[in-house]
C-alpha cells in the first residue's frame, strides 16, 4: 500500500499514468510516471464542504465544479508543476 504501490500499479497497468480515488477520504491522486498530485475530494456535503477523513458520516455528492477542474487536469495531464515526488507525499497515502 502507499505511494510506491500506486506508482508500481500505474507503471504496470497504466503506462505510467493513473488516477486513483482514496477510499478512506475520497480524495484523488493523479500519477504521471513517478510524480504524484494529491487533489482534494470532488465530493461535498449539503453545505458544500469537504468531509476530510469522512469523519462526519454525512451524505456526499459529486461537486460539479470540482469534478470539472479534476477532469481538465486529468485530460490535459496538467499537474507536473505542482506534483510531488514519491518521497514528498503526506503520510498515510
Amino acid at each position: 500500500h502507499g505511494s510506491s504501490a500506486i506508482i508500481e500499479h500505474t507503471a504496470t497497468c497504466g503506462v505510467g499514468v493513473g488516477l486513483f480515488m482514496l477510499t478512506h477520504n475520497s480524495a484523488v491522486v493523479l500519477v504521471r510516471e513517478r510524480r504524484l498530485l494529491f487533489v482534494g475530494s470532488p465530493y461535498r456535503d449539503e453545505h458544500g464542504e469537504v468531509d476530510i477523513g469522512l469523519l462526519r458520516m454525512k451524505p456526499l455528492t459529486l461537486h460539479a465544479p470540482e469534478y470539472a477542474a479534476l477532469s481538465r487536469q486529468w485530460l490535459n495531464l496538467n499537474f507536473d508543476e505542482s506534483a510531488r515526488g514519491e518521497d514528498e507525499l503526506p503520510l498515510g497515502l
